[in-house]
């Protein structure tokens, strides 16, 4: 088994002592791991996690994203090989003491291929994760997992968008409980990449194709989103004097998943 070697420097600013860092490695043929950094001891100190092997029974593992909403909240994904050598998405949230570890997006990866490429937690008692599942018929489709600070619960996204029927999510923001934005790309009748995303209002996905006028090429996808912050339309775009400076952007009216 090969071994991994991280060296990890002391932090120049002594007046900058953050309560909780995460990094994560990659240990392929052997373990998935991920070293939180336990700022509050002295001298700052980092603890390797390693995600339980019966996760991983088959020969390869990644973490691809991970996210904190504090030093007691944090949450990874990516995937781990099972058994029958099929991928298969993976979660684990950490509650400051104990990681807890579990597959996504089962129901859908009727393929055998799943994983997830980002995840984003705006508080302790939401997180969401999102990636994409493989079908038997060899296509993928995007999906979110949402995170309730107890269980899990999967949904697929950009299929109200219509196309071939295949997608892929690569990005999630969340500004708040009642605000987030996925974002990847789908094939379109035409066999085309267009760009989309998915806005979650707290209750529902609504999905929305995007740059499709500056798209004649038919290669377009969203990479990163980030959301900062969460303002009302009704009160911040129903002023009299409004600028998007100010944060007013309303997307175009989309269809629900």
């Amino acid at each position: 088994m090969q071994s991994l070697s991280l060296k990890l420097k002391p932090f120049r600013d002594a007046s900058f002592r953050p309560k909780l860092l995460v990094t994560t490695a990659i240990l392929l043929f052997s373990t998935l791991s991920v070293m939180p950094l336990n700022a509050s001891a002295s001298p700052a100190s980092w603890a390797l996690h390693t995600f339980p092997s019966v996760r991983n029974s088959g020969s390869a593992a990644s973490i691809n994203a991970v996210s904190c909403s504090s030093n007691i909240s944090c949450a990874a994904g990516g995937f781990t090989t099972d058994s029958n050598g099929d991928v298969q998405a993976l979660v684990s949230t950490f509650d400051g003491h104990n990681w807890t570890d579990q597959q996504v997006a089962t129901s859908l990866n009727g393929g055998g291929h799943a994983q997830v490429s980002a995840i984003s937690c705006p508080s302790n008692s939401l997180c969401v994760a999102g990636g994409y599942f493989s079908r038997p018929n060899n296509t993928t489709g995007a999906f979110v997992s949402l995170y309730n600070g107890q269980t899990w619960n999967d949904q697929e996204v950009g299929n109200t968008l219509g196309g071939i029927g295949a997608a892929q999510l690569m990005a999630v923001s969340c500004a708040s409980n009642t605000l987030c934005v996925a974002g990847g790309f789908y094939i379109d009748n035409s066999f085309n990449s267009q760009a989309f995303v998915s806005v979650y209002n707290g209750q529902t996905w609504t999905d929305h194709e995007i740059a499709s006028s500056l798209n004649p090429g038919g290669d377009a996808l969203v990479s990163s989103i980030s959301c900062p912050t969460f303002s009302s339309p009704s009160r911040q775009c129903g002023q009299r004097h409004h600028s998007p400076s100010r944060g007013c952007s309303l997307l175009p009216k989309g269809r629900s998943s």
